[in-house]
């Protein structure tokens, strides 16, 4: 189904497409006048305020936990630090509702437990001195991350994060010999003293 143009309640204007991906997708406060679909700077924001419920009513269907560009030109009192979430920032200045805030945690619960795998990797390459590969996270910013994320989104975050990371921090220790080449050895350990190896070479030990 088409979307149907905003309509101007001062002037009786539609917005054009141009301008209407420009208001989600930008969050430049300036304009390059030859490239731009808004004439000035002071015409997007007279449009931004213009449109505005119709088109956060929209984008909050399909993108809770985040805003509009125009919305962090115009209205946000604080733009995300690097490496930070959208939805932190708008936790912070207490502008989502409820129904909001409930979505954005299961939406981070789902996300903690798909990169369980990942964040299990990243802290068994910190143990064995292995620097993170292609710029991803270490071990530490991981737990850095997620400690300053459950300070947000509250106690039951907290306790889904910290049972994730000890039952990291318990399978490491449990192997035997504080870690080994297992994960990255398709299964087969060569230390005698880890109970891989013991298992893998028919010892009957697990």
């Amino acid at each position: 189904m088409p979307r149907k143009r905003a309509k101007s309640k001062q002037h009786g204007e539609k917005l054009t497409n141009s301008q209407f991906w420009d208001l989600v997708l930008s969050k430049s406060l300036s304009i390059n006048e030859k490239r731009s679909p808004f004439k000035s700077a002071l015409t997007r924001r007279a449009a931004w305020y213009e449109h505005r419920d119709k088109i956060l009513n929209g984008w909050l269907e399909s993108h809770p936990g985040t805003r509009p560009g125009a919305w962090w030109s115009y209205e946000a009192k604080e733009q995300p630090a690097e490496k930070e979430e959208q939805w932190e920032v708008l936790h912070r200045l207490g502008v989502m509702d409820d129904t909001e805030k409930a979505t954005v945690l299961a939406m981070w619960a789902k996300m903690l437990h798909l990169k369980e795998g990942f964040n299990r990797g990243a802290y068994e390459h910190t143990k064995r001195g292995i620097g993170p590969f292609h710029g991803n996270p270490t071990w530490e910013e991981i737990c850095s991350t997620y400690d300053r994320q459950t300070a947000l989104l509250g106690p039951l975050a907290t306790t889904e994060w910290h049972g994730i990371r000890d039952n990291i921090l318990t399978e490491w220790e449990e192997r035997g010999c504080g870690g080994c080449d297992y994960s990255l050895t398709g299964g087969y350990c060569k230390q005698v003293a880890c109970k891989h190896w013991r298992t893998d070479n028919g010892s009957g030990f697990s």
